[in-house]
């Protein structure tokens, strides 16, 4: 990519979990809503990135939530990055932990498996 061209553009992920292994370029940018800007996500030799998808939040009633993220290639240099993206079963069925719920809240997600919450992701993202 050229300098600051966008090597992925912003969004958040879709499953359970990722894990990321970076190169030594950065360009992983996560989006911070308090000062409404991007912040350098630096890599740090020897570790992984581990960010929430979309998927938790409907476990957790969004007491977490996924995070906003993109990849800006400023570094004028190819950059290489290796994810895993872990969402589980597709007939696993995800719905609010009772310990996410405090007394009298309802769920904000209704329960679907996880095939579902993908397909639905899909189709909002793409459809």
């Amino acid at each position: 990519a050229a300098p600051g061209e966008k090597g992925c553009g912003a969004h958040t992920d879709f499953g359970g979990l990722t894990l990321l292994l970076q190169d030594e370029n950065p360009g992983l940018q996560v989006w911070d809503r308090h000062s409404k800007s991007w912040i350098h996500a630096a890599p740090v030799p020897g570790t992984y990135v581990v960010n929430l998808g979309d998927m938790i939040a409907r476990w957790t009633n969004d007491q977490y939530r996924s995070t906003l993220h993109r990849v800006v290639n400023m570094s004028g240099r190819e950059r290489y990055s290796v994810p895993f993206f872990f969402s589980g079963n597709p007939d696993h069925l995800v719905e609010c932990l009772p310990t996410c719920l405090a007394p009298g809240e309802a769920p904000r997600y209704p329960a679907v498996t996880v095939e579902e919450h993908h397909r639905e992701m899909y189709r909002r993202t793409y459809g």
